[in-house]
């Protein structure tokens, strides 16, 4: 190709790129300066933490991989030569992001042509839930980009009979298989993509086919293999990438799972996100993390034995939701960012409208195209791995790219036919995809999509709480409730924020209507009786703490609080039962932030009414 028609090709293509870091940019400017912003949680905690770890010398690490550790290992490469910065992971983010649509284009030129891929390629520059993920401190955009690497290599593989080229497709199938395994569903997939066609039957076809097969696989083990050797040296199990994959299992089929993520009741997602405390008190010995995952798996498996058609019909439910247009928040919420930046609110084509297009795509120019052959078995096996665990908007993000080549491939495809005047076929299309465009938007979500964002509001109001935010408190958790009435952690805490400001009408109606929401819930009891406690009125707080502990008789708060008011109130064998109570509890029930402290409390408030007679009031104790 000469330089004159590299620059009409690729001119072009420079273009939609510097529109996409555009845009890109300006959605950084938007969101920058928000307050919760570098606030991290759950997954993105783990990665940035870790990042921090390796860039900080410790390279290795000392037990076995919970969550994939590409990404955090090419974070800690930003960290180490930028310094511990989550602008520079962002802004980096962003430009792979603008670079990634030259990627887009490329594949959409190999697979079909050149008009395909600009087309495409303009949709990766303007697609939102792809700018707003690649805002984030996830593996998920990073996953995007991989994934077309990984299509390019193994188009270059199908067009040659070269071993290193199969080799270099598993490689980097292998690569992304680090940032999160479930891709490894496509190695089968791949195999059928070798088979010789039906008019190629021979042996020595076959042959070929087992061999290029065999490659890819090799490829993918040699990038695996190093990953799992350092999980044996280092936490002494032999775990392949990570060791979450009972515990996913469990929330994607278990007897809570609702197609989404829910976290396992009892798990603190704050100190203990294997669930390790849980399981290990369940089964009365310590776990491994390759045992941790197998006992997740196994109290999955057992709720899907006992209960096949209410499995099946989640597992059907979770098919729909892959496919629905909303973006189902896990960490991130692109409809509570929305409001955020205009970036987001542009006219886009969302993936309630990119995915029955790229379907019709996929259609109307399978046939005979085995590149575009490649791309279904892709689609198909990714969609697959994700349907058995669990749903998410982000885990849907490696295929937006595909489904963007696609969705370009079918519009050009419905003007051919236009232009040759085949207007039954564009019509039976056009009909095909409105009518999956209608499934797409059939509001699966509707009654979830309250709950998402008042669960948004309440996580962004507490992290405005600990930056001593008054205002944005406030509003947050007033949001919540006004999203989800019922909402009883924002309605706690709402009372607390009322009560910090004197306002002891608003904290009572508060905690009343999260006890008249759940009345199982022990922290409303508490905070309550707490409140009454304060303001004079201790037979009602009494009775609260009683009303406590008998919701929750590990409630170790609340029988200090109990053991307070007995020794007040002259008492003392009743609070010496009550701060008994306290020791009695095991650790791994008290919160782990204040164990310690309430256990030698306890134990201070004993050994100060050791000889004190019943009938003596003590309200002077003495905390260690």
């Amino acid at each position: 190709m000469d330089e004159p028609s590299k620059i009409r090709e690729w001119g072009p293509v420079a273009t939609i790129c510097l529109v996409a870091l555009v845009l890109r940019l300006v959605y950084f400017s938007h969101i920058r300066d928000l307050f919760f912003i570098d606030h991290l949680g759950l997954d993105a905690k783990y990665y940035d933490h870790l990042a921090r770890q390796i860039a900080g010398g410790d390279i290795f690490g000392h037990e076995v991989f919970f969550f994939g550790p590409l990404y955090p290992y090419s974070l800690a490469i930003l960290y180490t030569i930028f310094g511990v910065s989550l602008t520079v992971a962002r802004l980096s983010q962003f430009l792979l992001g603008a670079v990634g649509c030259a990627l887009i284009y490329q594949l959409g030129k190999q697979c079909f042509s050149r008009r395909v891929g600009y087309l495409a390629a303009g949709l990766g520059a303007l697609h939102a839930p792809l700018i707003m993920y690649q805002g984030t401190i996830l593996y998920d955009q990073l996953g995007a980009i991989l994934v077309i690497l990984i299509l390019m290599a193994f188009i270059r593989a199908q067009d040659s009979a070269r071993w290193q080229d199969s080799m270099v497709a598993g490689a980097l199938l292998g690569l992304m298989a680090l940032g999160r395994a479930n891709v490894l569903l496509f190695l089968p997939f791949v195999f059928l993509l070798y088979l010789p066609t039906v008019k190629k039957t021979s042996h020595a076809n076959w042959a070929q086919a087992g061999r290029r097969w065999f490659f890819v696989l090799l490829g993918c083990v040699l990038v695996i293999v190093p990953v799992t050797m350092r999980n044996l040296i280092v936490g002494g199990e032999l775990v392949l990438i990570t060791a979450n994959g009972g515990l996913n299992f469990y929330i994607g089929n278990g007897p809570e799972a609702s197609g989404g993520y829910v976290m396992p009741s009892g798990v603190d997602i704050r100190y203990d996100f294997a669930g390790r405390q849980l399981a290990e008190a369940d089964l009365g010995h310590k776990l491994s993390y390759y045992d941790l995952s197998r006992y997740w798996f196994a109290k999955a498996k057992s709720h899907v034995q006992a209960h096949p058609f209410e499995s099946l019909k989640l597992l059907f439910h979770k098919m729909a939701l892959f496919w629905c247009s909303f973006e189902l928040p896990q960490i991130e919420h692109y409809d509570f960012m929305r409001q955020y930046s205009w970036v987001l609110r542009l006219p886009h084509l969302a993936f309630g409208f990119l995915a029955p297009l790229g379907i019709v795509g996929l259609i109307v120019t399978i046939r005979g195209n085995r590149k575009v052959y490649l791309l279904f078995l892709f689609l198909l096996a990714y969609f697959l791995s994700v349907v058995v665990f669990f749903v998410a908007g982000r885990y849907r993000l490696p295929i937006h790219p595909v489904l963007m080549v696609l969705a370009a491939a079918a519009i050009f495809w419905g003007w051919d036919r236009v232009k040759e005047r085949h207007y039954q076929a564009v019509i039976m299309a056009a009909g095909g995809g409105m009518l999956l465009s209608g499934l797409s938007h059939w509001p699966l979500w509707a009654k979830e999509l309250p709950n998402h964002l008042a669960e948004k509001h309440f996580q962004v109001g507490s992290v405005a709480e600990l930056q001593g935010r008054t205002t944005e408190v406030l509003e947050h958790y007033q949001k919540a409730v006004t999203y989800e009435p019922c909402h009883v952690k924002a309605l706690l805490n709402l009372a607390l924020v009322y009560a910090q400001r004197g306002n002891v009408a608003a904290a009572e109606r508060s905690l009343r209507e999260a006890i008249r929401c759940d009345p199982t819930y022990a922290k409303a009891y508490f905070n309550l009786a707490i409140l009454y406690s304060r303001h004079g009125r201790t037979t009602e707080a009494e009775n609260l703490l009683r009303e406590t502990t008998r919701i929750n008789r590990e409630y170790g708060e609340a029988w200090r609080s109990l053991g307070l008011l007995y020794a007040a109130s002259g008492r003392i064998d009743a609070a010496r039962q009550a701060f008994h109570q306290v020791l009695e509890i095991p650790v791994t029930q008290l919160s782990p932030r204040g164990s310690d402290k309430l256990r030698q409390e306890a134990q201070s408030f004993l050994e100060q009414l050791r000889d004190v007679p019943e009938g003596q009031a003590v309200t002077d104790f003495q905390s260690p």
